[in-house]
């Protein structure tokens, strides 16, 4: 799907724009900005993205599919009182 976000020729390319602005405006911080974005044709969205799906390959298909949660827990840190 990256080519549909940076090729010049994708036909959704206005969706991912370089430059964009940044509403501050009653904000403390720059970084508490709400980034002003345009808005999305979900049909042409999805269109470009049906268009893609049958060329990707079986590993790019599964690595998009919901999976089973892990939780990686350190035993030390929890000083033997694992829950």
């Amino acid at each position: 799907m990256r080519e549909l976000m940076f090729d010049i020729n994708s036909e959704i390319i206005d969706f991912y724009p370089n430059d964009f602005e940044v509403d501050v405006e009653g904000k403390r911080y720059a970084w508490m900005g709400e980034v002003i974005l345009p808005f999305i044709d979900e049909k042409r969205l999805l269109e470009a993205i049906n268009k893609k799906i049958p060329l990707m390959t079986k590993e790019d298909l599964n690595r998009n599919k919901l999976g089973h949660p892990f939780i990686f827990i350190n035993k030390e840190s929890f000083a033997g009182k694992l829950i």
